[in-house]
């Protein structure tokens, strides 16, 4: 910035001075100057000449010509005036002896001599060396004052603070070459860089035949910006690199002495050794003014933060609604973070935009609440554009009394709250493997086993046979994460995978000596018939589900599509419970035979279909006082039989299923139930009764609604004949009803706020792995 005010203030200086020399009469300027008149204001006029003059040069060509009788020095001001008939000539004499360069074009100059006179330091004697003109081009030396000066500087610095280089001359030989004096200081200096860079541009100028004072300054002044922007622009790429690829900007030393500087400084060192303008750039750069210091790396970044969210800001304003989506998480250091995210329909994309993390100290509802209007407030959010809430199943969150939902609703009654679809497809999972004795014991064998293989030395074992087996790659088994979605569909199906050589390294295992041998054959006598069947039943159910949990994870899901979706499901779920025992096509009966199949290939017993049903053991009555923490073998009704195994296996865990699918979706919550008419695939598509309600909720106006309703589906048909499209889904629709807005005004709405409304908060679940780069133990342990 001193650079440039500096560079801009000597050309608006320069500049004027020649629009004022070219605007006097040059017949009156050769009168009073010959005429040397004393009057008062022959005197200003020719000050004001004299001052102006100070700013031109000229060649060693005029100054000959100038010297004659009809010339007038004024040695005050270093300046010449040679007058003639048709034009004023003007010389600035700069400061300095009379053997260095008189003008800007003769040059520095360097005389090389074979021996330069000497100087006593100390008891040392130093003298100047003609090597240094070949690393400083802009040296000059003076044989008549044994001393060193700077040729831009003395033509263009108008610092007059500093005269060494320009006046006086520099002649400490000793300390000639030192990195913090001499001539490597100033070599460094703002003042030199912007004479140096006017320097460049008049000569550059010169070889252009441009030898305007204005142009070539300005040129400079262009040159040094455009410098200085790319030096910055790669600072900012450079972090901005960092970022996304997650890595920390700096370790615990940044000291030129270390090795590692971290890996922002080591990444210049990289780009300078590939780009010698920018290592020239940073080289010279004074150590404060080089941006690499770790304040101003955390003020780019603030910079690059407000830079998004401001565009964030800016796009929101566009949009007619938007719903809130809001989740917590615990980050390493044990505090827990708010996610908060935005989503909007704006020019045909629905948005899913985080606005950031809140630290929560208090984590009861009032709180909860204040922490997210302040996140509303701080980003210029209108909270009664509000259409909807979507948290997930925690009291603090979703309470209708004193819920944070319920709060919200206070001050902004149509915004609904939306239990996260994906929680509750999350809960059905779990509450079936809790509440089903038979699914229990199986879900514990498949963790027992995960536990068991992860051992270090049982896995290396378990890697070992895979790869004699041609198993590649190696088949990992997984954990079951009761809170995580989808977590158990990937453990049944990476078991299935690897029941092969899993058998053969429990098998192994079992004659081995060691404390694996009795947990091996322990864990191999449970891998019968039953859980194979298990195993290949929760991968098909289990399949299903993840079908409808990946796509309600989408930013496009909506609730229309989502029920349809969920709706299906339960149709699915519904046939594989009523298929008949004697159809040799049912699911049952496939899910049987590739059980039967598997067994074969692995050597397990297949029970005989004659085989009677185990009688259920209870527990004793002198034993009902204590607690069991763990399922208790008398109470285990496990069967083998085909038929029992329908009965006992099948049957309940569909049951089960479609009962919580049943409960937790098709209750949809008042309102929402009106959701799925607008979407084209519903078989009262447009109905405006069941529209109504909805309608109502949000204040559209209902006469307006029930018109646009009637002529609508017709609207469709020729639409679609005449684009030559289908309306599939409901974003089909709002791309049609956009082509019609005027006509179709209220139906627009409703349809926008449909589409806006959330599904899911996984957007927020997205948010926590970037807390976790953001926040981890390395980063944790320096201070920022």
């Amino acid at each position: 910035n001193a650079s440039t005010a500096s560079a801009k203030k000597n050309c608006t200086t320069k500049f004027d001075a020649i629009e004022n020399i070219c605007s006097t009469p040059s017949d009156s300027v050769t009168k009073k100057t010959k005429e040397n008149d004393s009057s008062d204001d022959d005197h200003d006029d020719n000050s004001d000449i004299t001052s102006n003059l100070d700013y031109i040069n000229t060649s060693s060509d005029d100054i000959d010509s100038c010297e004659s009788e009809d010339a007038i020095y004024e040695d005050s001001d270093f300046t010449l005036v040679s007058t003639s008939s048709s034009s004023v000539k003007t010389v600035k004499l700069v400061p300095g002896p009379k053997d260095l360069s008189k003008t800007l074009d003769d040059g520095p100059k360097q005389p090389r001599l074979v021996c330069y006179p000497k100087t006593k330091f100390g008891k040392t004697m130093r003298h100047f060396s003609s090597k240094w003109f070949d690393s400083y081009n802009w040296l000059e030396y003076s044989v008549i004052d044994n001393s060193a000066f700077c040729f831009p500087c003395r033509f263009f610095s108008k610092n007059k603070d500093k005269p060494i280089f320009i006046s006086i001359g520099f002649k400490n030989w000793k300390n000639a070459l030192d990195q913090n004096s001499g001539l490597k200081k100033h070599h460094n200096s703002e003042e030199h860089k912007i004479s140096n860079t006017m320097w460049v541009s008049y000569s550059d100028m010169k070889k252009l035949n441009n030898l305007s004072v204005a142009s070539f300054i300005n040129e400079g002044h262009k040159k040094l910006v455009i410098e200085n922007q790319n030096y910055i622009k790669m600072i900012g790429r450079t972090l901005l690199y960092t970022a996304i690829q997650g890595i920390s900007q700096r370790g615990d030393n940044v000291e030129e002495s270390c090795a590692n500087r971290g890996n922002f400084i080591e990444l210049l060192n990289l780009i300078g050794d590939i780009s010698n303008e920018f290592k020239s750039k940073r080289n010279t750069l004074p150590n404060n003014t080089k941006y690499t210091s770790p304040q101003i790396q955390n003020e780019i970044f603030s910079i690059f933060n407000k830079m998004i969210r401001n565009n964030i800001i800016d796009e929101f304003q566009n949009c007619q609604y938007f719903s809130i989506i809001v989740d917590e998480t615990k980050d390493i250091t044990k505090v827990e973070q708010l996610s908060v995210i935005l989503r909007y329909y704006l020019d045909g994309i629905i948005y899913e935009r985080f606005m950031g993390f809140k630290a929560a100290q208090l984590l009861i509802a009032s709180s909860l609440f204040q922490y997210i209007k302040e996140i509303l407030s701080v980003n210029n959010v209108d909270i009664l554009k509000c259409v909807a809430q979507t948290y997930d199943g925690a009291s603090v969150m979703s309470g209708k009394n004193h819920g944070v939902q319920a709060l919200f609703r206070q001050e902004v009654p149509q915004a609904i709250y939306v239990h996260c679809y994906n929680h509750r497809l999350n809960l059905v999972i779990s509450d079936v493997c809790k509440n089903i004795s038979t699914v229990k014991m199986f879900f514990d064998i498949v963790e027992n086993l995960y536990v068991f293989v992860s051992g270090s030395a049982i896995h290396s074992k378990s890697v070992e046979i895979q790869t004699t087996m041609k198993y590649r790659p190696a088949v990992e088994l997984k954990s079951i994460f009761l809170t995580r979605w989808t977590a158990q569909v990937f453990a049944c199906i990476e078991l299935k995978k690897g029941l092969s050589p899993l058998l053969v390294l429990l098998n192994k295992l079992m004659f081995e000596k060691g404390d694996g041998a009795a947990e091996s054959k322990g864990l191999l006598h449970l891998i019968d018939f039953d859980f194979v069947f298990n195993l290949i039943m929760f991968c098909d159910i289990l399949q299903i589900l993840k079908t409808t949990s990946d796509y309600l994870q989408n930013v496009k899901a909506d609730n229309a599509e989502s029920l349809i979706l969920i709706s299906s499901i339960i149709t699915t779920f519904k046939t594989m419970r009523t298929d008949e025992t004697e159809n040799n096509n049912s699911k049952f009966n496939e899910m049987f035979t590739e059980t039967v199949n598997i067994c074969k290939e692995n050597n397990i017993s297949i029970p005989n279909e004659q085989s009677k049903q185990k009688r259920t053991k209870k527990i004793p009555e002198k034993f009902k006082q204590y607690i069991f923490t763990v399922n208790s073998s008398l109470e285990t009704n496990w069967v083998s039989s085909k038929n029992s195994l329908r009965q006992h296996v099948y049957i309940p865990a569909l049951d089960y299923i479609i009962k919580e699918l049943e409960a937790r979706f098709t209750d949809n919550y008042g309102v929402l139930s009106s959701i799925s008419y607008l979407h084209p695939q519903n078989e009262q598509f447009l109905s405006y009764e069941h529209l109504k309600p909805l309608a109502v909720h949000y204040n559209l106006d209902l006469e307006n609604l029930r018109s646009e309703l009637k002529i609508l589906p017709t609207t469709i048909k020729k639409y679609q004949i005449h684009y030559n499209v289908k309306v599939k889904n409901l974003m089909n629709l709002i791309e049609l009803l956009e082509k019609y807005k005027i006509a179709f005004i209220e139906t627009y709405k409703l349809s926008i706020i449909i589409i806006t409304i959330p599904v899911s908060s996984a957007a927020c679940e997205r948010t926590f792995s970037c807390l976790r780069r953001l926040k981890n133990l390395y980063e944790e342990s320096y201070d920022k």
